[in-house]
């Protein structure tokens, strides 16, 4: 049932192991402005702009956060300060317009690390909880609630790609097959730890990886 709930999500066995993989070893990185700043950069380096903080970021996608979650292409800043949602508007002399190409904008996160990312890269359903886990018991029952948090149907996965150490767990080990069971007896569950700390799956998910 594993298996064929998740090749109806479009999971195949190796994308999942691909995803699982890349996800492990490294965070994916976002598009940022400055970088499309460095190759789509429409005017050419002049001395007397130097400093100048009037920029039109362009085609690309910008996340409001406003009552209705508005989604925009465009924004204008004037003096380091966003005048313009929507749209660039007008530029001085020392303005710039910057191409964006689809990127997704993002503020600037300092030392953020908190896997937002992963959240939405990772397989199956995450449970990125497990990290403040104390026990294996802890563990189960935090599984158990996100399957029941999300009302997930029985067969998809939940998982957890990287982020956490056994070190965290008063046992210093993986749970075992049959502790998974018992947390997730109708889903399947894949958990990996940080580094080579190994991985571990239950059994409707050995069946999927099987």
């Amino acid at each position: 049932m594993a298996r064929k709930n998740l090749k109806q999500q479009g999971v195949s066995r190796r994308r999942f192991m691909q995803s699982a993989a890349a996800m492990a070893a490294s965070g994916t990185l976002l598009a940022s402005a400055a970088r499309a700043a460095r190759e789509h950069d429409s005017r050419g380096h002049d001395p007397e702009c130097e400093g100048s903080r009037d920029l039109n970021l362009v085609n690309g996608r910008f996340l409001t956060l406003d009552a209705h979650n508005s989604v925009v292409s465009a924004i204008g800043i004037r003096d380091g300060r966003i005048v313009e949602v929507g749209r660039g508007g007008a530029l001085g002399a020392c303005g710039r317009t910057i191409n964006l190409k689809g990127a997704t904008v993002i503020p600037g996160l300092i030392d953020s690390h908190v896997h937002f990312i992963r959240c939405g890269q990772n397989p199956g359903h995450e449970v990125r909880i497990i990290e403040t886990a104390a026990s294996i018991g802890e563990l189960q029952q935090m599984i158990g609630a996100r399957i029941r948090e999300l009302d997930a149907p029985a067969g998809e996965f939940i998982t957890c790609v990287g982020g956490w150490n056994i070190n965290g767990l008063a046992e210093k080990r993986l749970p075992t097959l049959a502790e998974l069971d018992a947390a997730a007896p109708n889903h399947a569950v894949y958990l990996s730890t940080t580094g080579a700390g190994g991985a571990v799956t239950n059994s409707v998910g050995r069946i999927f990886f099987q």
